[in-house]
């Protein structure tokens, strides 16, 4: 049942009809590791976001943290992934570029990149050293997209990886396959 419902939820057709429980219910199935991979067995493997962006040690996860800047409490939208400065990061599954480099737009993160993966679901590499990608690159997985750095607000090498389902952070780990 679960996977009829991803699948008509993440057909492009239906995407512009769904209601808010539909939605929640994406949302509440996402949170999962086996939703993920109901998902990835449902739709073009190829599009879902399912691996580390880089490798490395996790050095923050999602949700509340004490900042290591700011030194409050906040909530970590995304996953940190810490490793040697020029480690290569990857797009994390097939997709179009919406966004790549750094400015006011996403201030605090430095160089970014954003890959639309479908019409409801975005990721984003933050504090990248360099970007190898620009608007509008259609990248597969596994695609090298820059490398980690330390750029924005940061207190060293590493990238930080969001997904964002329906406009709201989900937690990367439980994506990771």
């Amino acid at each position: 049942m679960k996977r009829l419902i991803l699948i008509l939820l993440l057909s492009p057709a239906l995407l512009g009809s769904r209601t808010f429980e539909t939605i929640d219910l994406i949302l509440d199935l996402a949170r999962s590791r086996e939703a993920v991979r109901e998902l990835a067995r449902a739709v073009d493997l190829g599009s879902v976001p399912s691996i580390a962006p880089a490798p490395g040690r996790i050095s923050s996860r999602f949700g509340s943290r004490v900042h290591p800047v700011w030194r409050c409490r906040s909530f970590h939208s995304g996953l940190d992934i810490a490793n040697a400065e020029g480690t290569p990061v990857c797009a994390v599954g097939g997709g179009v570029v919406v966004f790549a480099g750094g400015g006011r737009r996403y201030s605090g993160y430095g160089n970014v990149v954003v890959i639309e993966h479908s019409p409801r679901v975005r990721t984003m590499v933050a504090h990248l050293g360099a970007v190898f990608v620009a608007e509008g690159d259609r990248v597969r997985r596994g695609d090298v997209v820059g490398t980690m750095g330390s750029t924005g607000i940061s207190t060293g090498p590493h990238v930080h990886y969001e997904i964002i389902v329906e406009g709201i952070h989900v937690d990367p780990e439980a994506w990771i396959l």
